[in-house]
């Protein structure tokens, strides 16, 4: 059984930088890191750089965990407005998508 899912911190991320530069593989850096793998690469996925050159990852953990806080700032609009969270749930409960919302 594999660890539970979770965040990583803004120490993680930097850590998961280094290790990619000095070729851990994405395993092992899990096995440090005490997180599945599939943390890391859903991480790696999500917040590596656009730009591949000569088929290495471009991961750069201050970056990658400016972009985390964005796409959480984003997320808690939800939890903070009370009639958007409300419209979005009756919505839902309708048989909407989200796309349609």
């Amino acid at each position: 059984m594999g660890a539970q899912y979770c965040h990583l911190s803004e120490e993680d991320r930097l850590l998961l930088g280094s290790m990619l530069d000095k070729r851990y593989s994405k395993t092992k850096i899990a096995e440090l890191l005490g997180v599945d793998r599939s943390t890391i690469y859903r991480e790696i996925k999500r917040n590596r750089l656009s730009r591949v050159l000569d088929k290495r990852i471009y991961y750069i953990g201050s970056f990658a965990h400016q972009r985390y806080i964005k796409r959480r700032k984003k997320s808690l609009r939800l939890l903070q407005e009370k009639e958007l969270r409300h419209y979005v749930h009756e919505k839902l409960r309708l048989g909407w998508s989200p796309w349609q919302i």
